[in-house]
């Protein structure tokens, strides 16, 4: 029988080896943007890694934090036509609210790069929707001028491309950003394994010297079950 911790390690050695290939078929774009749109708006939890790392007696400091993440599509023409809201909890889904990861994000396919980009960006006042960050409605016609460039750790643009028969999402490099809560500009790298049942996430900030000064020093990835 094949182990969680193999398995899990399988996905390590795949995340980190990831790299975006220099040429796609335009069909092939399309097909990842449409399947991106599909499987990615939804609500994904990691309460059932956090449980099985208590029952494997996982030592308490490297157990994964309990994180909640949504996606859910809008509609804002003015934006785009792939336009996703994210948020992110920390204990479930009514949790500690992390207003750095509560963005728009826009998806396009770039044939330079042969992959799907998706930018972020930030409310220029968050608290007008935070109430509502559920309701698709709440954002209905949002407009440009409502947003600001995102900032933090949570900046980066990500680039997805098929792997097997997942999708995987790389930082766009290079992402150098200002941690908000270090103070520090660090060197972000990000890396998501997305299929119809979940995600795998993953990221490091790192300093000039390459250390690891934001994120798992094992860089053993959260496992996010997709919930809707």
């Amino acid at each position: 029988m094949i182990s969680t911790r193999c398995i899990v390690l399988t996905v390590v050695v795949n995340m980190c080896c990831m790299s975006i290939p220099v040429a796609a078929s335009a069909s092939g774009l399309e097909n990842t943007l449409a399947r991106l749109m599909e499987i990615l708006p939804g609500e994904f939890d990691s309460a059932g890694q956090l449980r099985a790392e208590q029952a494997t007696n996982t030592p308490k400091e490297s157990t994964h934090g309990h994180v909640y993440r949504s996606f859910i599509r809008i509609d804002a023409p003015a934006l785009g036509n792939n336009v996703l809201v994210s948020t992110v909890r920390y204990g479930g889904r009514d949790g500690q609210f992390d207003n750095g990861e509560f963005q728009v994000w826009t998806l396009n396919i770039d044939r330079g790069k042969g992959a799907v980009l998706m930018k972020p960006q930030r409310f220029k006042m968050p608290a007008t929707y935070i109430a509502n960050n559920r309701n698709p409605n709440a954002f209905k016609d949002l407009a440009a001028s409502e947003l600001v460039p995102a900032h933090g750790g949570a900046s980066c643009p990500i680039a997805w491309t098929p792997n097997g028969t997942s999708l995987r999402g790389i930082t766009d490099p290079p992402c150098k950003s200002r941690s908000e809560t270090m103070d520090m500009d660090l060197i972000w790298d990000w890396a998501y394994s997305l299929d119809e049942s979940g995600m795998w996430i993953n990221f490091a900030g790192r300093n000039d010297a390459g250390d690891i000064v934001n994120g798992r020093a094992d860089q053993m990835p959260w496992r996010l079950e997709k919930l809707n």
